[in-house]
């Protein structure tokens, strides 16, 4: 039996916005690439899309082509699970490959830093009344 390596690669992920899921199915003691294989991508334990390894710019073992979108801030799980085969004369044993990825809300960020020094700016006019005061005199003129 020769076991695998499967390797999952997930391009950089903004909310709203595709981006791309790739990878290499390979064999453990060679490096070698393996054609023909299929492999099942699933985020967070629900299935997304099945790609079949091929080659691919010269590299063996390749999967991509597939695109994701993410519309809720959050992390998710990302997997690359190869159920094993049995291919000219060669059994090859199942491998995954796993990610985590975590999308952000920036605008939400935002929100929340312009609320904070609003709050920090009330809590330090209150911690200093003569600072308060002063502002507040200057304007009555």
């Amino acid at each position: 039996m020769v076991s695998t390596r499967t390797q999952l690669i997930i391009s950089e992920a903004q909310l709203g916005v595709p981006f791309d899921i790739s990878g290499q199915l390979t064999r453990s003691d060679t490096g070698y690439g393996i054609n023909g294989q299929t492999i099942i991508i699933s985020a967070d334990g629900n299935v997304v899309a099945m790609a079949t390894t091929s080659a691919s710019g010269g590299v063996d073992g390749m999967f991509e082509g597939i695109r994701m979108q993410i519309n809720f801030p959050g992390t998710y799980v990302f997997r690359a699970d190869f159920a094993g085969s049995t291919s000219s004369d060669l059994i090859f044993d199942s491998s995954s490959g796993v990610r985590s990825l975590g999308v952000e809300n920036a605008v939400v960020y935002i929100v929340l830093a312009v609320l904070g020094y609003s709050v920090i700016r009330t809590l330090y006019s209150w911690a200093r009344p003569e600072w308060f005061l002063r502002k507040r005199v200057v304007r009555a003129r």
